[in-house]
């Protein structure tokens, strides 16, 4: 019926990892890139739960500490008045390593 700019291209996902001594925010490569572009359009729990693991897996196979993976999905909104861009959260998603 009507065009909406709801997709892919006006979602993004970040991706934080911590540990003691250690809170960042990394960049995905590979099959996490590709798992994370079905997340910006389908944000579901499984798909959130199953990307965090794969990141913490990925992580200590690289030697690095890990105990949570935060992962957070955006969407960039338009305001009617001036057509400014607003990133909004859509959702908030954290997997915790220990409790797996």
């Amino acid at each position: 019926m009507f065009p909406t700019i709801d997709g892919s291209l006006h979602r993004y996902v970040r991706v934080f990892v911590s540990a003691p001594e250690r809170s960042e925010e990394i960049l995905l490569r590979g099959e996490l890139r590709r798992l994370a572009a079905r997340i910006q359009v389908f944000p579901a729990e499984l798909l959130l739960k199953s990307l965090g693991r794969e990141i913490a897996a990925e992580q200590h196979s690289r030697g690095l500490p890990v105990e949570a993976v935060h992962i957070e999905v955006w969407r960039i909104d338009f305001a009617r008045s001036d057509l400014e861009p607003r990133s909004r959260n859509l959702r908030k998603f954290t997997y915790d390593v220990g409790a797996q």
